[in-house]
């Protein structure tokens, strides 16, 4: 019996097996990662947006929820809080970018 090759075979079955063992690791720290980024994109909500309304009149700005149909240079047929004239779109946002929201 050769005692070198017989080491020799048991330090290489151990090295098999510890390979297989960290390929293994590796596949499910890769699946548990990206299902939690699946799991985010899932369940994210739309953007909130808000509608900027300028007074023709007087010039005065509110802010409101966007509504379908709204479009930059739209007469909303809503009229002033402050002198009662007649209000347009200004401009059309969403407080934070997406971007701002995952960090």
């Amino acid at each position: 019996m050769n005692i070198p090759g017989v080491i020799l075979q048991n330090n290489m079955q151990w090295l098999d097996y510890l390979l297989i063992i960290s390929i293994v690791v590796a596949i499910f720290a890769f699946m548990l990662g990206n299902r939690g980024m699946r799991r985010a994109n899932q369940f994210s909500r739309p953007p909130e947006i808000h509608t900027e309304l300028v007074c023709s009149d007087c010039g005065f700005k509110e802010i409101r929820r966007f509504k379908e149909g709204d479009y930059i240079g739209l007469e909303t047929g809503e009229k002033c809080k402050k002198c009662g004239g007649p209000t347009f779109v200004n401009l059309i946002y969403t407080p934070t970018s997406p971007l701002e929201e995952k960090s």
